[in-house]
C-alpha cells in the first residue's frame, strides 16, 4: 500500500494551495528542503571558522548532534541522495573519539551513558545508509559502545542499573541511560543475530520492572536516587518523551526478534501510555512533553524527535501495533505542515520548521523524522526480515491486518490537513 496525502495549507487571506504527498517525489522533496534546512544550523556547512566538526552550536546538547546524525543518514537511505554522505561520515568520525568509542574528549567530563548509546544508534543508522567509512567502522563502534556499557552495569546499588554519568557514577539511576541500553542491546541483536545483545536487552528492562522505574502498564519514570538503592520514595514519577520512545522501540525490537507475547504485551503497554501521556495529557493530539509544557529548555524541545524515530520504527517492526502507530505519527505531523510553511515541497532550498512557535535543532530534527515516516512506510532495522510468516511466528491474529505480515506502505489513507486561522484540522 502506498501513501496517498494531499495536504492543504490556507493563508489568512484564505488562498490555498496543494501540497501533493501522494508519490514518493513529492515527499522526497520535502524531506530534502527540511534536511538541508538543518544542516544550516550546523557551523562547518557554512565554512564558519573554528567551528568544531560534528557538533551544534551551544546549547544544543551533543547527544542533539548524534540525533541530527542519525536523521540525516536515514534521510540519505530513504532518499537516495548522496549529496549529504560525505558531511555525515565526517562527523561522525570526528565525534567517535580516538578509540571509536563516541568518548571525545570534548565531552569526557559531562558524558552520560544515553548520549554514547544514542551515538551508537546514530552509528548503526549509518551502517545501513552510506557506503564504508576508512576512518570509523560504524558497526564495531556500536559494539564497542554496547560492550564498555555492558562493563558498566552497577551492582553496588539498586540490584543493577546504569549510572546516569560516566565520569561521575553514584548519584542516579536514570530510564534515559536505561533505555537507550536496551534499545542499542535490543538493535544490535536484530542486526547481528547475537543472542547475547538479546539477553542483555533483556536484563535491561527487566531490571527496570524491577527497579520499579519502568511498570507493567507501560510508565517510564526519570530516574531513582542510586544513594536511597533506588527506593520507592526516592523515584522520580516525572515521564518524558525520549525515555518513552526508547522502551517502546525497544520492545517493539525485541517482539520483531522473538515473536514473544511478552513482548507484544509489553510493546502495546508502552504505546498506550505513550498516547495518554504524551497526546492526550493535555487535551491536544499534538505530540507534547507536559512535563515542560510551555517552558522546556532546548535539549528537552528536542525528546519529541526521538519518540516521533521511534513511532516510525514500531510501526514498522510490530504490525500488530501499525495502526496506532501511524495515525499518533499523522496527529504528529500536523505540526510539521503548520510550521514548515509553503516552501517545504520544492525542494532544493533551506526550510526551517517551527513547532510550537520555535526553531532550532531539535525541532527540525523532529519535523524531518515525520517527513521521513511518510516516505519510507517501513523502516527495517538491519537484521530485520521484510516478512517473516513462518509457524509459530505470526503476529497475533486479534490485531494483524488483512493480509498479515509487514505493511510495506504507511497506510494513513487520505490526509487533509488545514490551516485556518492558525489552527489545524485534520481529516483521514
Amino acid at each position: 500500500m502506498h501513501l496517498r496525502a494531499s495536504l492543504l495549507i490556507f493563508s489568512a487571506a484564505g488562498a490555498a494551495r496543494a501540497l501533493s504527498f501522494a508519490d514518493d517525489t513529492s515527499v522526497k522533496s520535502s524531506a530534502q528542503s527540511i534536511a538541508t534546512g538543518l544542516l544550516a544550523f550546523y557551523p562547518p556547512s557554512s565554512n564558519t571558522p573554528g567551528a568544531p566538526i560534528g557538533l551544534f552550536p551551544p546549547p544544543n546538547d551533543w547527544w542533539q548532534a548524534g540525533a541530527a546524525w542519525s536523521a540525516l543518514a536515514e534521510y540519505a537511505r530513504l532518499t537516495g541522495d548522496a549529496g549529504l554522505n560525505s558531511v555525515i561520515s565526517t562527523a561522525l568520525a570526528a565525534q567517535a573519539g580516538p578509540n571509536a568509542d563516541f568518548r571525545p574528549a570534548n565531552q569526557s567530563s559531562n558524558e552520560t551513558n544515553f548520549a554514547q548509546s544514542l551515538w551508537a544508534l546514530s552509528a548503526l543508522a549509518a551502517d545501513r545508509a552510506l557506503p564504508p567509512n576508512p576512518s570509523l567502522s560504524y558497526l564495531s563502534a556500536a559494539k564497542t559502545v554496547a560492550a564498555q556499557q555492558a562493563a558498566r552495569w552497577d551492582m553496588s546499588s539498586c540490584g543493577g542499573g546504569l549510572n546516569t554519568s560516566i565520569a561521575h557514577p553514584g548519584a542516579t539511576k536514570d530510564t534515559l541511560s536505561l533505555g537507550y541500553f536496551f534499545l542499542l542491546h535490543a538493535a544490535l541483536a536484530l542486526h547481528t543475530r547475537d543472542a547475547a545483545y538479546a539477553a542483555w536487552a533483556s536484563r535491561a528492562y527487566d531490571w527496570g520492572l524491577s527497579a520499579g522505574l519502568v511498570t507493567p502498564a507501560g510508565n517510564v519514570f526519570d530516574f531513582a536516587d542510586a544513594g536511597n538503592n533506588c527506593s520507592s520514595a526516592s523515584t522520580s514519577r516525572v515521564q518524558w518523551s525520549a525515555g518513552a520512545g526508547a522502551f517502546l522501540w525497544g520492545a517493539a525490537a525485541m517482539y520483531n526478534l522473538t515473536f514473544s507475547q511478552t513482548w507484544v504485551t509489553r510493546t502495546a503497554a508502552h504505546l498506550a501510555t505513550v498516547n495518554a501521556t504524551f497526546f492526550q495529557a493535555q487535551s491536544t493530539t499534538t505530540l507534547s512533553d507536559p512535563a515542560c509544557g510551555g517552558s522546556c529548555s532546548m535539549p528537552q524541545r528536542a525528546y519529541k524527535g526521538l519518540l516521533a524515530k521511534a513511532l516510525v520504527r514500531v510501526a514498522d517492526l510490530a504490525p500488530f501495533a501499525h495502526d496506532q502507530a501511524q495515525n499518533l505519527l499523522v496527529a504528529a505531523t500536523r505540526s510539521v505542515v503548520r510550521g514548515c510553511g509553503e516552501g517545504v515541497e520544492a525542494g532544493g532550498k533551506a526550510v526551517t520548521c517551527a513547532v510550537g512557535g520555535r526553531t532550532g535543532v531539535g525541532e527540525q530534527v523532529f519535523a524531518l523524522e515525520l517527513t521521513l515516516g511518510l516516505v519510507q512506510g517501513r523502516l527495517t532495522l538491519p537484521g530485520a526480515a521484510a516478512s517473516r510468516t513462518a509457524a509459530g511466528t505470526a503476529v497475533p491474529t486479534a490485531t494483524t491486518k488483512k493480509g498479515g505480515g509487514v505493511r510495506r506502505g504507511v497506510g494513513v489513507g487520505v490526509l487533509a490537513v488545514c490551516l485556518v486561522g492558525g489552527v489545524v484540522v485534520v481529516g483521514l
